[in-house]
């Protein structure tokens, strides 16, 4: 729609490279953004310490956070798999399900 003029402005929109020809990102920066990383209570075995994610599953919606959430993994030197959802119902279904780093559910 803002491509096509049928809105003036968008908020929300995570900066890609591939669509920095076709938009006019502002220069100043917007904000600043808090994301998180929630985990069931009984996996008492994941902490505040990245390592911790070394070999777990990790949802995602398949959106501009995959790529956020790749380079916190790679910056702090873990491998987990992460798995894309395409939209919210399946991540949540996913994770209410009780899905673990042990479980085959992902």
């Amino acid at each position: 729609m803002l491509l096509d003029g049928e809105i003036d402005l968008l908020a929300g929109l995570a900066y890609r490279e591939e669509r920095a020809a076709l938009i006019s990102y502002p220069k100043a920066i917007m904000g600043n953004e808090s994301y998180y990383l929630v985990k069931h209570d009984v996996d008492t075995e994941i902490t505040a310490d990245p390592a911790t994610l070394n070999g777990c599953k990790i949802g995602v919606l398949d959106s501009a956070m995959v790529s956020v959430l790749n380079q916190y993994l790679e910056d702090n030197h873990v491998t987990a798999k992460v798995v894309t959802y395409p939209e919210h119902t399946q991540l949540f279904n996913a994770f209410d399900s009780h899905c673990s780093r042990y479980s085959k559910c992902f």
